[in-house]
């Protein structure tokens, strides 16, 4: 190799040493300032410490898609508002008054102070009000009334939401790392809704998170099959109370039917179960609905309905198994007194929304009110698929 061979390629070793330093010394300036090349927003899904998983597709229209944020910002103010028969006394914020200025100096250093408290107020978007909501109601204890009002009653719903909605769809969120459902959304209408002869499926084989045979519990939709034609999704059922589902759920739900059939228009739709930490069943369910073609005149709410047992049963939210105060004592098993429908051949009773009731001649169908354990001592056994 001739001289000026060895200076080319002297030439070129050079060069590229000077990019690689250069590279270098730049992604460690980068690192040491705390700079990210990814926003924290960017991140497909968040966990929190408790292991909830928060799906971004709660949030935003798209799979994966973080929210703008910036057109829905409002001042931080959603504090838990109590159903108006049942609301505590409002908390009130104080601000203690400060001593008038004594010189004209300090009263402008006064002024700028507080100019600079109004810039600093930090303002929560939509998004993250509806994650702090979620924390917040895990620890509001039932009071007595199957509900609570959240937000003044209005949706966490952004804008882009609200325009995606005029077109019928439905979404649900990937069960967590302990199998508990996320959220479900829709746009419900009359497509998403069951035909006139449909006949609900069997959802006996799905066993939610917390679920335990013999505990009364109900496989519970977060949207309803009479809206959603769902029927054994694991992502759309939890364990739930049948005192949260037909005292607290069910008259939203009516609601939602009766404007959809009634007006043929659209509604944006989310319930959203809610868990305390680590525990399989949830507390209860924040159910948000918002009209979409007259901007919510006909269906507005934002509701919050407990997951409980109102006949002073403790409920352990962990396991799910259920203790029922009686004058015998603690009892793991209900005794409450409800309807069963009978099967006076096979001996069999069910839960009246059991697929295995619907089966029965009408022969030997017989609806009842009566407890559990007098339908034992009569020689029934419970279904094995509603597991009464």
């Amino acid at each position: 190799m001739n001289k000026r061979g060895k200076k080319i390629i002297k030439k070129r070793t050079l060069i590229n040493a000077g990019v690689f330093l250069v590279i270098f010394v730049t992604a460690t300036a980068m690192l040491l300032c705390g700079c990210s090349f990814f926003d924290e927003d960017d991140s497909w899904t968040s966990q929190d410490e408790s292991g909830y998983e928060d799906d971004w597709d709660a949030y935003d229209d798209d799979d994966w898609e973080t929210s703008d944020g910036q057109e829905d910002e409002v001042v931080s103010s959603d504090v838990m508002e109590e159903n108006p028969l049942e609301a505590d006394e409002p908390s009130q914020t104080t601000q203690m008054e400060e001593d008038k200025p004594s010189s004209g100096s300090s009263g402008q250093e006064s002024s700028s102070a507080n100019d600079n408290k109004k810039k600093t107020k930090k303002k929560l978007t939509k998004v993250q009000r509806y994650k702090r909501a979620k924390k917040k109601l895990a620890y509001k204890e039932w009071k007595g009334r199957p509900y609570r009002v959240v937000n003044e009653n209005k949706p966490y719903f952004t804008k882009k939401q609200m325009k995606k909605a005029r077109k019928s769809y439905k979404k649900f969120g990937r069960l967590d790392s302990r199998r508990r459902c996320t959220f479900a959304r829709a746009s419900l209408s009359k497509k998403t809704m069951p035909k006139s002869n449909e006949e609900r499926q069997d959802i006996s084989f799905i066993h939610p998170s917390g679920w335990r045979s013999g505990q009364s519990w109900e496989r519970m939709h977060l949207i309803g099959w009479a809206l959603s034609d769902e029927n054994a999704n694991a992502r759309n059922l939890i364990t739930g109370t049948h005192y949260c589902n037909t005292v607290g759920m069910l008259p939203f739900e009516e609601r939602i039917n009766h404007y959809i059939r009634t007006t043929s228009n659209h509604v944006l739709y989310r319930v959203t179960p809610v868990f305390r930490g680590k525990e399989l069943v949830a507390r209860g369910v924040l159910m948000e609905a918002k009209s979409v073609e007259d901007k919510g005149k006909g269906i507005c709410f934002n509701v919050y309905c407990y997951n409980v047992r109102d006949d002073g049963s403790k409920i352990n939210y962990s396991t799910g198994y259920v203790k029922e105060k009686s004058a015998e004592g603690d009892q793991t098993r209900s005794n409450k007194e409800r309807k069963y429908v009978l099967n006076v051949s096979s001996m069999k009773f069910h839960y009246p929304s059991c697929t295995g009731a619907k089966s029965i001649a009408d022969h030997n169908k017989r609806t009842v009110k009566a407890t559990r354990k007098e339908l034992i001592k009569q020689g029934f056994k419970p279904c094995g698929l509603c597991e009464p």
